[in-house]
């Protein structure tokens, strides 16, 4: 019996101190809480500048790598054009000869299959 009168004070106390008044000033409190908030945009916009920079320098990174691909493509695309003239001056009658025999081929091909089709 005696304990559950010991129990009954301590909760009777307890309620009692929850609803007594806050003895912590609210003026600190308010000063606490336009604290937190600043410190929270600062750490909010820091990290945000960071992200926007990192993103930044990827995009600039793959910009310079898309110009040095496509300056390595185009120096081979004049280079193997060059070759491709260089090769059919040398051989100008091969190469009419070939276009001739190609052209021959595809008309013969071409005939074939719309007799076929008829």
């Amino acid at each position: 019996m005696v304990n559950k009168l010991y129990e009954y004070n301590l909760i009777c106390n307890s309620t009692k101190q929850l609803h007594q008044p806050m003895s912590y000033p609210m003026s600190e409190v308010k000063e606490d809480f336009k604290n937190l908030i600043r410190d929270t945009t600062e750490s909010l916009e820091s990290g945000a500048i960071g992200a926007y920079d990192e993103a930044r320098k990827g995009v600039i990174h793959s910009l310079e790598g898309g110009k040095v691909l496509f300056e390595n493509t185009y120096r081979r695309a004049l280079r193997d054009r060059d070759a491709a003239e260089q090769l059919m001056q040398n051989n100008l009658y091969q190469t009419i000869l070939i276009g001739i025999g190609v052209g021959v081929l595809v008309g013969y091909l071409c005939a074939r299959r719309k007799e076929r089709d008829s």
